[in-house]
């Protein structure tokens, strides 16, 4: 399967629950972790000071940013798996 396919056919949103469901594993390192808790936070900050019409942009704004976060993570699968590929026919 070409990489790009991987993508077209929504396959990728398997690899980044699976990548999601891990994240308990990073939360356990405190650099990490930290980041974690203040991005929330930050967020929550912030929509609670918007109003109405502002708040529905950003809320739309976190949910576009989490599916592309859904690329990312897949991307960085098939990136690894190339590398170790690689790494193997040395």
């Amino acid at each position: 399967m070409r990489e790009i396919d991987f993508f077209k056919n929504d396959d990728y949103i398997y690899i980044s629950n699976y990548i999601e469901s891990k994240i308990s594993e990073l939360r356990g390192i405190d650099k990490f972790n930290i980041n974690y808790l203040k991005n929330i936070e930050l967020i929550e900050e912030i929509e609670n000071n918007l109003l109405e019409k502002q708040r529905n942009k950003f809320e739309e704004l976190i949910k576009t940013f989490y599916e592309l976060e859904e690329y990312y993570f897949a991307f960085a699968y098939l990136l690894g798996i190339k590398s170790a590929r690689d790494i193997e026919n040395l």
